[in-house]
C-alpha cells in the first residue's frame, strides 16, 4: 500500500538538521518541494547534508536561547515544525541528570516560539524507551513504564507537547522510534561499530546476541514522519518502527558475511548492556491505518545498502591517507 496524499508546498522548520534521521527528512522536504529551514550552530557538521545545504535556510543559533533567532523564525512564518534536537542520544549519556532540565526546557522553549508563528504542525520524537522492559509487541495503547532518564525525559515531553499544542490551537504528532538503521548513522552505534572493525579486518567482541530487536532503514522512517504530517487527520503517537523483530546474531552475521566471511564473531563474549531490553518489537497498525505508509526497505536489502556506504566511505578515508603518507 502507498502512502496517503501528499503535503501541498509548505514551510518546515527542522531541528536536529545535521543529525541522522534529520538529514534525511529535510532531503525528502526537499524533494518533495517545500521551503525548508534549519536551526543550527555556527559550528554544527555539515557533512550529512553537504549536498543540499546551499539550498536550506540556516538559521543560526541555540535551541535553548530561542531569542538569539526568534526574529528569523517569526520571518520565516513556518506552517510545520520538526523537532528532531536532543542531546545525550549515545548509551553513554542516557542516564545523565541533565536529560530532563536540557532538552524538556529548551523544547517547552520551541513550542512557546510556535504558538507565537501560528505554526499549524508541530511533530517530536520519541523512543521506545518511553514503554520500558517489554516481552512483547508493543502497541501505543501500553502505559508508558520508562526506566532511564532518557526515557522518562521523552515521556514528559511527549505529555507536555501534547498538552500545550492541544490549547494552542496546533496539531501535534509524536514518533515513538525504535532502532533505525542506515547510511550515515552515527559511529557509536552498535551496527556501524560492527562494520568498521569488520571493514579493518578486526574481530569484534558480542554480546550472545540473542536478544530480538526491531530494525527500520532510515528512509523508511523519514517517509513516515511525512506520511502522517501530510495527512491531516493524523495525530498523537504513532511507532515508528518494521513492525517485526529480528534476532541480533543473525543481522550481525548478515553483515559479516557481506564484508568479510571468514572473521569469527565473538558472541558472548560481552555481558548485555545493563537496561538493554532483550525483545523490542513495535506494532505499526495505527500509523499504516492512519496514513498508508509501511516499510518498502527488506532489511537484507537495507544491510548491504549500508555495508555498500561505509565501504566506500571506507576506501575514501584509506585513499586520502594514501595520498596524504605520498605528499609527506
Amino acid at each position: 500500500m502507498s502512502d496517503k496524499g501528499a503535503a501541498p508546498a509548505t514551510r518546515w522548520f527542522v531541528t536536529g538538521a545535521t543529525g541522522h534521521l534529520g538529514s534525511f527528512l529535510v532531503r525528502l522536504l526537499l524533494q518533495q518541494g517545500h521551503e525548508v529551514a534549519i536551526l543550527r550552530r555556527t559550528r554544527s557538521n555539515l557533512w550529512r547534508i553537504h549536498d543540499v545545504e546551499n539550498v536550506l535556510l540556516h538559521v543560526y543559533g541555540d535551541i535553548s536561547q530561542p531569542e538569539g533567532w526568534r526574529r528569523q523564525f517569526l520571518d520565516f512564518q513556518p506552517e510545520v515544525v520538526f523537532h528532531l534536537a536532543w542531546e545525550g542520544v549515545s548509551a553513554a549519556d542516557r542516564d545523565a541528570a541533565g536529560q530532563m532540565t536540557r532538552n524538556v526546557t529548551a523544547a517547552l522553549r520551541l513550542l512557546e516560539l510556535s504558538r507565537e508563528a501560528r505554526v499549524r504542525v508541530f511533530a517530536g520524537t520519541g523512543s521506545q524507551a518511553e514503554y520500558g522492559p517489554c516481552s512483547h509487541r508493543i502497541d501505543e495503547s501500553l502505559q508508558p513504564k520508562p526506566c532511564t532518564p532518557y526515557g522518562i525525559a521523552k515521556y514528559c515531553l511527549s505529555m507536555l507537547m501534547n498538552q500545550f499544542c492541544e490549547a494552542a490551537g496546533m496539531r501535534a504528532l509524536w514518533f515513538r522510534i525504535f532502532s533505525v538503521y542506515g547510511p550515515m548513522d552515527n559511529t557509536f552505534h552498535m551496527l556501524p561499530t560492527l562494520i568498521q572493525s569488520l571493514l579493518e579486518g578486526r574481530p569484534m567482541a558480542l554480546t550472545s546476541g540473542e536478544q530480538m530487536w526491531d530494525y527500520l532503514y532510515v528512509e523508511d522512517a523519514v517517509r513516515a514522519f511525512y506520511a502522517a504530517v501530510a495527512n491531516p487527520d493524523a495525530h498523537g503517537i504513532y511507532n515508528v518502527a518494521s513492525g517485526q523483530a529480528v534476532r541480533l546474531r543473525s543481522i550481525m552475521e548478515n553483515v559479516r558475511d557481506l564484508i568479510a566471511p571468514s572473521i569469527s564473531l565473538g558472541f558472548g563474549e560481552l555481558a548485555a548492556r545493563l537496561g538493554d531490553p532483550a525483545h523490542l518489537e513495535g506494532d505499526i497498525e495505527k500509523l499504516r491505518l492512519a496514513t498508508g505508509w509501511s516499510p518498502r526497505v527488506e532489511l537484507a536489502s537495507g544491510l548491504a545498502e549500508t555495508v555498500m556506504w561505509h565501504r566506500k566511505s571506507f576506501l575514501s578515508m584509506d585513499r586520502r591517507a594514501r595520498e596524504t603518507a605520498a605528499q609527506n
